[in-house]
């Protein structure tokens, strides 16, 4: 599904790979478990609330460029939570933090986004706003993101609710883990 002047890649249009160029961005949505929030930033030139991310430089890893997208435009400290990853013994495979997804958005003629999508908790920092491409910086709780604010787009939403459980069933298990059965 198209949203906001994307366009949809299947797989059978992602057009001649000559004239087609390419950027990899990193992108994470912040959860605030405590609260039941997430942290959405207002795109100054589109007008609605998108997650924060951005362009991955040369040489960095797409999980650290989240990480510091996520701090350049909001202020935020976050930690990322991984998705299920291959549990490989010490030693055997350096595994970086597993996205939640990876998709391809097209963002004009012939110009394509590899975005690395990451779920995060944050854990330091204060709110800033009025950066560069954005107007505000703010929380939303999930209530509103399930109602379907008016100025976010659907994917965002969806998103951001699979975010929010995603890092849920993440803490419920290292709680779990951290328990010991005591036989009663």
């Amino acid at each position: 599904m198209a949203c906001c002047g994307e366009t949809s890649t299947n797989g059978d249009d992602h057009g001649s790979v000559a004239s087609l160029s390419r950027h990899f961005s990193a992108r994470a949505y912040v959860y605030d478990p405590k609260r039941q929030r997430i942290l959405l930033l207002k795109h100054r030139q589109l007008d609605i609330w998108v997650e924060p991310g951005g362009h991955v430089d040369a040489n960095e890893r797409p999980d650290d460029a989240a990480v510091r997208e996520v701090l350049e435009e909001t202020g935020i400290i976050v930690r990322l939570v991984s998705a299920p990853a291959p549990n490989f013994p010490a030693g055997v495979e350096k595994m970086l933090v597993q996205p939640l997804g990876i998709r391809a958005m097209s963002v004009g003629p012939q110009h394509e986004h590899v975005e690395f999508i990451y779920a995060s908790v944050a854990v330091d920092g204060s709110l800033k706003n009025g950066e560069r491409e954005f107007d505000q910086v703010r929380w939303f709780t999930l209530e509103e993101i399930r109602s379907a604010h008016a100025q976010i787009p659907r994917n965002v939403c969806l998103w951001s609710l699979i975010c929010a459980e995603h890092v849920t069933s993440k803490i419920l298990a290292e709680e779990m883990e951290g328990m010991r059965y005591d036989g009663k």
